[in-house]
């Protein structure tokens, strides 16, 4: 079985990327107003996503609620809501990052030394590095 990334290490990626400029989100939900709002009588759980921006505190928050449920084998949930789905973006000079908790993926463009900071961070982890080398144009 995976499990996703230590929250301990998420928060050393924010240290080298900052604030991620959005958040993915999937929050399953047991509220009887929202329930009763959409007409939903018999359903027990409702699936919200969205995507959105948040301060660092709010996405370190969902990221640990997050790795608890994926870490929780014995399938207790306390509370009324449940984070089955974490991805967070950003989108830096030239680059784009993303993380979905599993995989961090990155896409640069052009200057590599945020990237570089981000690979030392996980040099003790097994990596694939695949480098896109073809371009739009023939090159002499």
């Amino acid at each position: 079985m995976l499990y996703p990334l230590e929250p301990s290490a998420f928060r050393r990626l924010l240290e080298v990327l900052g604030e991620p400029s959005e958040v993915e989100l999937e929050i399953v939900v047991r509220d009887e107003r929202l329930k009763e709002f959409l007409g939903m009588g018999d359903v027990k759980y409702l699936s919200v996503r969205c995507r959105t921006r948040l301060g660092i505190e709010d996405v370190v928050k969902l990221y640990e609620e997050y790795y608890m449920n994926r870490v929780d084998i014995s399938g207790s949930h306390p509370g009324s809501r449940i984070v089955t789905l974490f991805k967070a973006f950003w989108y830096l000079s030239g680059s784009i990052v993303t993380f979905d908790g599993f995989e961090l993926r990155i896409r640069s463009y052009g200057g590599v030394e945020k990237l570089l900071e981000v690979l030392k961070l996980f040099s003790d982890r097994n990596m694939d590095i695949v480098i896109e080398v073809s371009s739009r144009e023939p090159k002499p």
